[in-house]
C-alpha cells in the first residue's frame, strides 16, 4: 500500500475500515432487517474494506432530496499493479423489480461516495464492480407470459430492469452518462450466509 494512503488511514476511526492481506478472508456482516447477512469474502489481493458506507455518506448531501443520501452497504478497494478497483456490494433479503430499482440508486450513490473516498485517500481507481447479495430471487421466476404482458402494456421500465438482472448487468446514469456495469450475484442461504472471492487479475 502506498505511504500516502497509509498516512490518510491514520485519520480514520479504527472501526470505520479494516485492511485484509492478500490471500486472507473477512466476514462482511449486515444487521439490517431487510438485508441481514454474513458473507465470507476471500481477497486474493490486498483489500481495504469499509463496512458501513451507508451510515457514512458525504455529509454535504441534502437529506430532503429523495435518494441523495442513499448508499450501498459495503465498499471494498482491491489493490492491483497500477491502482485500485472498487467493489460495491448491496444486500437485499429478496430481489424483485422494486428492490432492484432501489438497489440501482444505492449502487449509483455508492459509486459517487466510493469515488469521493478514493479521492481523499489519493487512490487511482481503475475499475468499478457491482455485487448484489440476496436470499430470494423473484425476478428470475417471472414467467414468459408476464414478460409478454409487460411488453404489450409498454411497461418498458420494469422490462428493462428484468432484462438487466437476467443478463447480470446494471445500467446506471453516472455523471450524466448511461454506463453498464457487470453485476456479480451472491446467493445467500436461508440464514443469510454466503461467500465471494475477489480474484486476482491476470
Amino acid at each position: 500500500m502506498e505511504a500516502c494512503i497509509e498516512e490518510k488511514l491514520k485519520l480514520f476511526a479504527p472501526d470505520k475500515y479494516c485492511l485484509v492481506n492478500a490471500g486472507d478472508s473477512v466476514l462482511l456482516n449486515e444487521k439490517s432487517k431487510d438485508g441481514k447477512a454474513s458473507i465470507e469474502c476471500t481477497c486474493q489481493e490486498e483489500t481495504l474494506v469499509f463496512p458501513t458506507p451507508e451510515r457514512n455518506v458525504l455529509p454535504y448531501l441534502d437529506e430532503t432530496i429523495k435518494g441523495a443520501r442513499a448508499c450501498a452497504d459495503k465498499f471494498l478497494f482491491t489493490a492491483n499493479e497500477d491502482g485500485w478497483d472498487l467493489h460495491v456490494i448491496e444486500l437485499k433479503k429478496t430481489i424483485g423489480t422494486d428492490t432492484f430499482a432501489k438497489s440501482k440508486n444505492q449502487f449509483r450513490m455508492g459509486i459517487y461516495n466510493g469515488r469521493a473516498l478514493a479521492g481523499f485517500m489519493g487512490m487511482k481507481l481503475k475499475e468499478i464492480h457491482l455485487h448484489s447479495a440476496f436470499r430470494s430471487d423473484r425476478i428470475h421466476s417471472i414467467s414468459p407470459g408476464n414478460l409478454a404482458a409487460m411488453r404489450a402494456q409498454n411497461n418498458w421500465e420494469i422490462q428493462k430492469i428484468i432484462e438487466e438482472w437476467n443478463a447480470d448487468q446494471c445500467t446506471l446514469s453516472v455523471d450524466l452518462e448511461e454506463r453498464t456495469y457487470t453485476l456479480g450475484k451472491i446467493k445467500l442461504d436461508e440464514l443469510g450466509q454466503g461467500e465471494i472471492v475477489l480474484y486476482r487479475k491476470v
